[in-house]
């Protein structure tokens, strides 16, 4: 059951592309409850159930409230007594998160179809299987479906679109494959992974006037952290990272590409024993202390393979981000993120 909530639950979220176009949700379905809860009780009112306000345009589609809230149902599993557990600040940033993702989505298949990418019923049917094991037990699939509020149509549709969009990008964004012996030398001369440990002050969602007195805040503690004193007992009064705080703001042995990279940057840049001085990324402003760097510790020739793998996923990476902005800007993608309250 766990795995067949993860595996669907990642499609949802990196291929979940929906074009309803009703006004909210329905009245009286379990969404629509679960929404009208998380609005009345917790005082949620960005995710009312009645509400379908533009998040973001394009000159090409909108994505409203309405095509968003039913992503978040799902990644929740209707669970209420779970997503009653993130405060506003990380609710609203929620409903921003999906409304992204999907809007990016919507403009890579949108290209995909002007370009004809299409994907036949066989070929579905066959990833399908691959992904789920369960899948040719029909019943006890959609009943394990059924538990998460999924339909075996909205699996399959997402599917698809996730198909369609990898079978676009492997043909016109993904283009260069070549990783030269010099890059790989290059590579493995530098460091391969850091350990640090970081202080984040939360700015996500935050009026520009908040973030002004949250960054006066972590002004005052950068120069306790500089002064000498101790770093994890700032940590454990300062720290906003629910990931780190518990033990002391430690994220250890991580790769490059793995964090944001204001942040991968001081890791891997600062010397090790400094402290940083603030490191603004989306989720707010950082004070990170470097603990330590690692380099690879296997032969070239044994590590090569996976350095060459490194290297192209990075590469990959790279044409997605300039290929999605650039996608953004043709479009006028627009976020109305300003009218949530």
């Amino acid at each position: 059951m766990k795995n067949i909530f993860f595996a669907v639950m990642s499609i949802l979220l990196l291929a979940s592309c929906s074009t309803s176009k009703q006004s909210g949700l329905k009245k009286g379905s379990p969404e629509y409850s679960f929404f009208q809860t998380m609005s009345d009780s917790l005082g949620y009112s960005f995710l009312s159930p009645e509400s379908n306000e533009v998040l973001i345009s394009t000159d090409v589609f909108s994505v409203k409230t309405g095509d968003v809230l039913p992503l978040i149902y799902q990644a929740f599993g209707g669970q209420l007594t779970r997503a009653s557990q993130i405060d506003s600040v990380q609710a609203k940033q929620l409903l921003q998160n999906f409304a992204v993702s999907d809007a990016e989505k919507k403009l890579i298949l949108w290209e995909a179809g002007k370009n004809n990418i299409k994907i036949s019923d066989d070929s579905l049917e066959q990833n399908m299987k691959n992904i789920f094991p369960n899948y040719n037990n029909k019943e006890a699939f959609e009943k394990q479906l059924a538990a998460y509020h999924i339909t075996i149509e909205r699996l399959k549709k997402d599917v698809r679109d996730q198909m369609i969009i990898d079978s676009f990008l492997n043909k016109n964004v993904f283009t260069s494959d070549v990783v030269t012996d010099k890059e790989i030398e290059d590579y493995y001369k530098i460091d391969k992974t850091a350990s640090v440990r970081h202080i984040l002050f939360l700015t996500r969602g935050k009026s520009e006037e908040e973030k002004a007195r949250i960054k006066k805040t972590a002004q005052k503690v950068l120069k306790m952290a500089k002064s000498g004193i101790n770093f994890e007992s700032l940590v454990k009064k300062y720290s906003e990272d629910p990931g780190s705080k518990q033990n002391g703001g430690l994220y250890k042995d991580f790769k490059r590409g793995e964090m944001v990279k204001p942040f991968e940057d001081a890791a891997f840049n600062l010397p090790v024993g400094s402290i940083s001085d603030l490191v603004e990324t989306q989720f707010g402003y950082h004070i990170i202390k470097v603990i330590d760097r690692k380099k690879e510790t296997r032969p070239l020739t044994e590590a090569k393979a996976d350095i060459k793998r490194e290297l192209l996923d990075k590469k990959k990476r790279e044409l997605f981000l300039n290929y999605i902005d650039s996608l953004k800007k043709k479009h006028n993608f627009t976020k109305h993120f300003a009218k949530l309250t």
